[in-house]
């Protein structure tokens, strides 16, 4: 959902997450930041004319466990993680894939999108 910030300035909300236009993109195709960057998040959202094309999907997996996909990369919760805190490990992480995700409540608070796949 697309709403205007206090400020006048363009914010997606996604769920509990949101995200700011980065200037650097054409109309047409827009890139979103996480609102959270100074507390290091770095989650993105691609977005063409309007359309949300690649964000991260909270989903279960088909054995019931959690899962979040983002883009083609899929992230198991680590076993852990209790509370409302959690940290996600990237699938191929026993192939030493160091990519992860930092939630808490359901909100992406630091992401490293650092895939070696």
């Amino acid at each position: 959902m697309f709403v205007l910030s206090r400020n006048g300035n363009p914010v997606l909300q996604i769920g509990k997450n949101r995200y700011r236009k980065w200037t650097g993109r054409k109309e047409q195709r827009a890139l979103w930041l996480c609102n959270k960057n100074n507390s290091g998040c770095t989650a993105k959202v691609l977005t063409v004319e309007g359309i949300v094309v690649q964000q991260p999907v909270f989903v279960l997996s088909r054995n019931g466990k959690p899962v979040i996909q983002l883009g083609r990369y899929r992230f198991n919760r680590w076993s852990g993680s209790r509370g409302a805190k959690a940290r996600w490990i990237c699938t191929k992480d026993h192939k030493g894939c160091r990519a992860k995700i930092l939630t808490v409540d359901e909100v992406i608070v630091r992401f490293n999108n650092d895939h070696n796949h």
